[in-house]
């Protein structure tokens, strides 16, 4: 993830579709490895079973804010992460180990609802990008009419530039 984030910070690459594809695969490597491992710590009780319930909130908390740069698109979005996110969290503190002895399958639904609340929003927008040319940018109202603004922007600045001519011998 170093690599990538060095490369395309380096030069000019904006938000470009095609790499944040490229990004998708290591970043999936990583939330299962890190799923695994919260998963782990939380079924063995004690402090760090506190992690998960606190990563889940978190993360939907940082989805919901980003979201929220957005509000004309697709504007369910974070009241739906936000409804799973409580529910799994609810769960997830209902079904702590030592405590209830049905505690297992409350646990199993919750780590689902804990999946369904963080996995929703970057699916919704992967969506999004399958149906648009380009992401919204913030304060767009749709993907579609801010990739419309993208294009009139770059014909007018092409439009602007002084053509060169090419010297011949």
């Amino acid at each position: 993830m170093t690599t990538y984030f060095l490369v395309f910070s380096a030069g000019s690459v904006g938000g470009h579709t095609y790499y944040m594809g490229v990004i998708a695969v290591p970043l999936a490597a990583l939330t299962g490895g890190g799923l695994t491992l919260l998963w782990g710590a939380y079924r063995a009780g004690g402090r760090r079973g506190w992690v998960l319930p606190g990563a889940v909130a978190a993360t939907v908390a940082w989805g919901a804010f980003l979201s929220s740069e957005f509000p004309s698109f697709l504007p369910w979005l974070a009241p739906a992460t936000g409804t799973l996110a409580l529910t799994a969290v609810v769960l997830l503190i209902l079904a702590r180990p030592g405590g209830n002895q049905r505690g297992g399958r409350i646990a199993l639904v919750g780590l689902g609802a804990s999946l369904a609340a963080v996995l929703l929003a970057p699916a919704a927008w992967a969506a999004s990008a399958a149906r648009s040319p380009s992401p919204p940018r913030p304060g767009s109202s749709t993907p579609a009419r801010s990739a419309q603004r993208v294009a009139r922007t770059a014909r007018t600045e092409a439009a602007r530039r002084p053509r060169r001519r090419s010297r011949r011998r």
